[in-house]
């Protein structure tokens, strides 16, 4: 694969996701005090990493994953901005 193959083109970030099968947005509403005080979270499922062990090498393998969150978050840093 090519280096610029690695790398997502065209990223387009959507709000108010609701029919994820990978997460689900929730809004919780708690009072502090006399505050009420609105929070946005995410529930999700739980994840999977995988660690092989290569005998005749004698190394551990990493499967390589491309995680969309974690891209997002690089690119935020990189630019400060997100439009």
């Amino acid at each position: 694969m090519a280096e610029s193959e690695e790398f997502p083109t065209e990223v387009e970030i959507s709000e108010n996701i609701h029919d994820s099968q990978y997460i689900r947005p929730m809004r919780m509403k708690f009072k502090r005090g006399d505050k009420l005080i609105k929070w946005d979270l995410i529930l999700r499922h739980d994840s999977v990493a995988c660690l092989l062990y290569h005998k005749q090498k004698q190394l551990l393998l990493f499967v390589k994953q491309f995680r969309p969150g974690k891209y997002l978050l690089n690119l935020a840093h990189s630019s400060n901005k997100i439009s």
